[in-house]
């Protein structure tokens, strides 16, 4: 039954007239009707989200601003600040070892089998895996990647897999001890 000359809109199907703005504003690089957007179509859409040109002043601020670099206080660090906290002269840097590779053992296999044992759930805040957007990491608790023993192993959601590599020591007891009920 059609209201105000449309088709009701649960049927998914469009008037002329929307269409033609559809295919106008375009949705990413595909029209509604699935065919490939004009350049200036996506131009269309691109001020439309938009809504105006930044300067070039303005974009270098966003750029800095989204780095997510602060210090305690919560100020922003500017790009010369930044540039004399990489590498070495960063207060964390272990001589490079984070880039060094995981042993070929650390596999998809191995992985499932540690995230089995805790029951698919972060072993911090314990969130089950199920409302996550990816699997839990596979987290070493003494934070050597050589060791994988099923007692340095544990399970954290992504988040709490980050918040975990600072005050390392902290850390390092604390899973110790969670594992220590494990077995």
């Amino acid at each position: 039954m059609a209201i105000y000359g449309h088709k009701p809109t649960f049927t998914g199907h469009h008037t002329i007239e929307t269409r033609e703005k559809i295919k106008i504003a375009g949705l990413g690089n595909k029209n509604a009707l699935g065919n490939k957007m004009s350049p200036e179509g996506r131009e269309i859409q691109r001020r439309a989200v938009t809504g105006r040109e930044h300067t070039s002043e303005e974009l270098e601020r966003m750029r800095i601003g989204n780095l997510g670099n602060h210090n305690c206080l919560g100020y922003r660090y500017t790009p010369e600040q930044l540039e004399g906290r990489k590498g070495s002269n960063n207060g964390r840097w272990r001589g490079g070892l984070g880039n060094l590779p995981y042993p070929l053992e650390f596999n998809s296999a191995l992985k499932e089998r540690i995230r089995e044992r805790d029951n698919h759930t972060c072993q911090l805040c314990g969130v089950p895996q199920v409302e996550c957007i990816r699997k839990l990491d596979v987290h070493h608790i003494d934070y050597n990647k050589e060791n994988l023993a099923d007692e340095n192993l544990i399970s954290l959601c992504s988040s709490c897999n980050s918040k975990v590599n600072s005050h390392r020591n902290y850390w390092r007891v604390y899973f110790t001890s969670i594992i220590e009920l494990h077995f």
